[in-house]
């Protein structure tokens, strides 16, 4: 497997269930407003489902977010960068 498509599985399906569990979602409320079933959302946080583009945006259009969100790690945008000397 290309360790740089697996690198990218990983930073969307975990950041897609820290992005629903900071909007307070339950995986089954996402996976109806998604049209999927929760075992498939579920393959999806855990990294085992291949994403589409289409699947990205409409993930992202039920949680309410840009797009690119999806691709940054909801806490890294909590903790305020180290001042630069």
């Amino acid at each position: 497997m290309n360790p740089i498509k697996r690198t990218y599985k990983l930073e969307i399906g975990s950041n897609v269930r820290k992005w629903r569990e900071l909007r307070g979602y339950k995986q089954e409320f996402l996976a109806v407003k998604l049209g999927i079933t929760k075992a498939a959302l579920s393959n999806i946080e855990n990294n085992k489902t291949d994403l589409s583009l289409h699947r990205i945006e409409d993930i992202a259009c039920c949680l309410e977010l840009d797009v690119m969100k999806l691709f940054i790690n909801p806490v890294d945008l909590l903790i305020p960068p180290p001042p630069r000397n």
